[in-house]
């Protein structure tokens, strides 16, 4: 350490206040955590042998005990969040029997049927007896009448979206960074940052667009805090709320004036609604159907959490865009020579963080900052620290309130594994 420590801020390529924060070069004493890892407590390898990451669950097992956890609880906890996992990443894959083999939950593999006790004495009796006639032959269908014709309802015509490829209906990012490419396709990043949703400077005629969001880490996951929106000469950046009692007022800022007035954005029409029915909803919803029919971009907070839909998009409006949301035309994850399609997520998070080159749209500035990079969760898939008596809302309980409110299996996925980690059931209200 002695040769190769930056002790100083002068010799640091690092702002002196980064330096500061980060600068242990005086601490030489060593750390007992690791020479535990080298020689662990046989109990803790041993009750660490049926978890599903043995080697995982002795090193949290190890720090929890040095802060004073129980062994037992600690290890409970890892294989309650093992069997979390193993329930949310399954789900909308395509095994559900799969996924809840074991799972002590609410629905189960013989959910449609009862179990009961016969009396010995109790003798089956022909189904022919009930009126269904012989089991092995079918029945005869009833002739069909004649029916009149179906009335015209005069249904509009469903304006064309683009969705001669199978494209889903809305793409964008949800609050717990969940993103949805322009394909449908989702996928998960938490790390903390300022990142490029989606960008084209051609996008209607030359007007150009961009949208950028602002995530925060917390704990072992993120949320989008802040998006910021450009069209032409208008910048729109919306921000959640953290005030509980807060029930009434958008926070935004409309071309960097707080709560500026604005009836158009960018040459459209801007509408800001906060909702009756669930009071910490607030959207803002510029309609591009001037230029682009029945096309919107969609920006709402709950709580704290910012979510950006882009609905019904089409190749005409937003064929050429760049981002966090892929490639329009072949869904791929594109760097941003792009050619190389990146598959690891974090990697592609830190592609397109924003980088001083490319103007950020917020109005106040947030760490981490290119060439600092993205800060990652050091477990994006579940607090394995957490302890038994933190958790207030089940798995069950989270599916059962998602299962509620959605249909799309990849929307229930998401919601689950939001309500799990934010421990909250009225996340619901999100989605």
């Amino acid at each position: 350490m002695d040769n190769w420590c930056i002790g100083h801020a002068d010799n640091s390529l690092w702002s002196p206040v980064t330096h500061a924060l980060y600068n242990q070069c005086n601490d030489k004493n060593p750390d007992t955590f690791f020479d535990n890892l080298e020689d662990p407590d046989p109990a803790i390898v041993q009750a660490c042998e049926s978890t599903d990451n043995p080697d995982e669950c002795v090193t949290d097992t190890i720090a929890e005990v040095l802060e004073g956890g129980d062994l037992e609880e600690v290890v409970d906890a890892i294989k309650s969040d093992d069997e979390e996992d193993k329930l949310v990443d399954n789900l909308g894959e395509g095994n559900a029997e799969e996924a809840l083999e074991g799972w002590n939950g609410p629905v189960l593999s013989s959910a449609s049927a009862i179990e009961i006790e016969l009396p010995e004495e109790f003798e089956p009796e022909d189904p022919a007896n009930f009126g269904g006639g012989n089991p092995n032959t079918s029945p005869t269908d009833p002739p069909v009448p004649d029916l009149p014709d179906a009335p015209d309802t005069n249904l509009p015509d469903t304006p064309d979206t683009g969705d001669e490829n199978g494209r889903s209906e809305t793409a964008g990012s949800l609050g717990d960074p969940h993103f949805k490419s322009w394909k449908g396709e989702h996928f998960e990043y938490h790390g903390q940052c300022d990142m490029v949703l989606t960008k084209d400077n051609g996008f209607a005629d030359g007007l150009g667009l961009e949208v950028q969001i602002r995530t925060k880490l917390v704990r072992f996951w993120s949320y989008i805090e802040n998006a910021a929106i450009h069209i032409g000469d208008d910048i729109l950046e919306v921000q959640g709320s953290t005030d509980a009692a807060d029930q009434t007022e958008a926070i935004y800022w409309y071309n960097f004036e707080y709560q500026g007035e604005m009836t158009h954005f960018g040459g459209f029409p801007i509408t800001v609604k906060v909702s009756q029915v669930k009071s910490h909803k607030r959207t803002f919803e510029i309609d591009l159907s001037t230029k682009y029919p029945g096309q919107k971009i969609v920006i709402s907070t709950f709580h704290e959490f910012v979510r950006v839909d882009f609905v019904n998009a089409s190749a005409q409006a937003f064929g050429n865009t760049v981002g966090m949301l892929g490639d329009f035309k072949t869904g791929n994850t594109l760097a941003r020579d792009g050619e190389t399609i990146i598959n690891d997520f974090n990697h592609f998070g830190n592609e397109w963080q924003v980088l001083p080159t490319e103007h950020m749209l917020f109005h106040s500035v947030s760490d981490p900052q290119f060439p600092k990079r993205c800060i990652l969760p050091e477990d994006p898939h579940g607090d394995r620290r957490r302890r038994l008596e933190e958790e207030t809302v089940s798995a069950e309980e989270a599916e059962a309130a998602c299962a509620k409110t959605l249909s799309d299996p990849l929307d229930v996925k998401d919601c689950v594994y939001d309500l799990l980690a934010t421990q909250n059931v009225d996340m619901v209200g999100a989605f």
